[in-house]
């Protein structure tokens, strides 16, 4: 056949070709680096499965947790108690202004005398006993509003319920911890409004006072002689109510 180089070419790149992938294969071979690196994975691997399912918490871990949770736990009650508190303080103050107006209006529209005085009395009423109750209703000592209020006409200003008179409201005993006080010109133990809408000169406030002594829950409503009603507001926004001269309002 001859020496033909055409032929030999590609049985010199075939041998040659051969010979790169001999030598790649025993390079291959001499690199230790693939098997060792999945070894060294694999023993990382169960490392981090032992540090998250065999590792519990010490108990110093355990009690620290503890107390921090006691600690976040009592301030939540306080805060809840605290705002509890200023709820009934609130409600107290909301109330009384609708009681006061009511007895005023009554006054006016009824063209007769109204007097409003701490309840010794029912506490409630329905339709069917309004003249039981009615003829039971008598005025409580001095400073017991809060233990419940009574307003009711009284066509003859002899202080009591009997003849044409009629209750027109009660409140309830209802603001636990809040006590509630009534100061005014002429130092009476009712408030009385005659048939025009104005007091008998008693122009005075009504305190509403945490029995804690919190100034944060301190309440008033102002009354003038004109029988205008006022209550108090937190101005400043700094969590305590100003009367009408911008000052905070302070319980006996």
């Amino acid at each position: 056949m001859g020496d033909n180089p055409h032929l030999r070419a590609p049985i010199t790149s075939l041998i040659g070709a051969q010979s790169n992938y001999s030598s790649a294969m025993h390079s291959t071979q001499r690199l230790p680096t693939l098997p060792f690196y999945i070894t060294y994975h694999r023993g990382n691997l169960a490392g981090c499965q032992r540090v998250l399912y065999g590792r519990g918490f010490t108990l110093f871990e355990l009690l620290t947790a503890m107390v921090i949770i006691g600690m976040l736990g009592g301030l939540a009650v306080s805060g809840y108690q605290s705002q509890l508190t200023n709820q009934r303080a609130d409600n107290a103050l909301s109330d009384f202004m609708v009681f006061l107006q009511n007895a005023r209006s009554a006054a006016i529209i009824q063209r007769t005398e109204v007097i409003l005085c701490p309840n010794a009395g029912p506490q409630s009423f329905n339709d069917a006993a309004v003249d039981r109750i009615t003829n039971s209703v008598r005025c409580g000592p001095r400073n017991t509003w809060g233990q419940g209020s009574v307003a009711f006409t009284d066509h003859n200003g002899d202080l009591q319920v009997n003849g044409r008179d009629k209750v027109i409201g009660l409140l309830p005993r209802d603001y636990a911890g809040i006590d509630v006080t009534w100061r005014a010109f002429r130092n009476r133990s009712y408030l009385r409004f005659k048939k025009n809408g104005l007091t008998d000169w008693q122009n005075g406030r009504f305190l509403f006072c945490s029995s804690s002594g919190d100034p944060e829950m301190t309440r008033q409503i102002t009354i003038n002689s004109a029988g205008r009603i006022y209550p108090s507001y937190d101005y400043d926004s700094d969590g305590v109510h100003e009367g009408g001269n911008g000052q905070p309002i302070v319980c006996p």
